[in-house]
């Protein structure tokens, strides 16, 4: 009791089948990572943290101090940086880097030109 854990989980799909990676505190411990189904396959009426879809099921003892979702898959240095940085801790997308790159270009750009 009392220890923390680091939990990734990553499904990628090509519209038949997925990819599932999962990690355990940074070390990548997928045994079999490919699935026949697709996330839009998962029912999800009931989807919860720590519980079961069945009630004789056990639930969590212990508590979740962060969940984030992404809308890309993981991969090993991905898991790193978000280990690394811990929780609260925002990981901005790659994005945001082009965007703020873009950005920077366009001000030096109009700024040359005014003078």
């Amino acid at each position: 009791f009392g220890e923390i854990f680091h939990f990734v989980v990553s499904i990628e799909g090509d519209g038949s089948q997925s990819v599932i990676n999962y990690w355990r505190n940074g070390a990548h411990v997928t045994v079999d990572g490919i699935s026949p189904r697709t996330l839009g396959d998962i029912n999800d009426v009931n989807t919860w943290l720590g519980r079961s879809t069945w009630i004789n099921d056990g639930t969590l003892d212990g508590t979740f101090e962060e969940f984030r979702i992404w809308d890309n898959a993981a991969d090993q240095s991905f898991v790193d940086t978000n280990m690394a940085l811990g929780a609260d801790s925002v990981i901005p997308e790659p994005a945001v880097f082009s965007l703020l790159g873009l950005t920077g270009f366009a001000l030096l750009f109009r700024r040359r030109r005014s003078q």
